[in-house]
């Protein structure tokens, strides 16, 4: 019984401490498209983007290397004096 009520608690433990980082993920995830939203909304068609920046469009799009990524488009809207969108918290 009381291995149980060890791996119960345990699992309690491990549960508790799991929504923080996938809420930082989650807010990390709705900035970075908010950011690759300005930035397409704001760089003109004709203008061919970098690779870099497509890049991190695409890695916001996927949910992947959102850090990264949400630099790169900060640093290319703070360039094209764009006001970034807000954080989410």
């Amino acid at each position: 019984m009381l291995t149980r009520f060890t791996a119960s608690m345990f699992g309690v433990c491990v549960l508790s401490f799991l929504p923080l980082p996938a809420a930082a993920q989650s807010n990390d995830a709705k900035y970075c498209l908010a950011l690759a939203d300005k930035y397409e909304e704001t760089s003109p068609a004709k203008q061919s983007s970098s690779v870099v920046i497509d890049q991190a469009v695409a890695g916001c799009e996927k949910g992947i290397n959102l850090a990264d990524s949400i630099a790169v488009l900060e640093k290319a809207l703070k360039a094209s004096r764009v006001t970034l969108p807000a954080r989410p918290q």
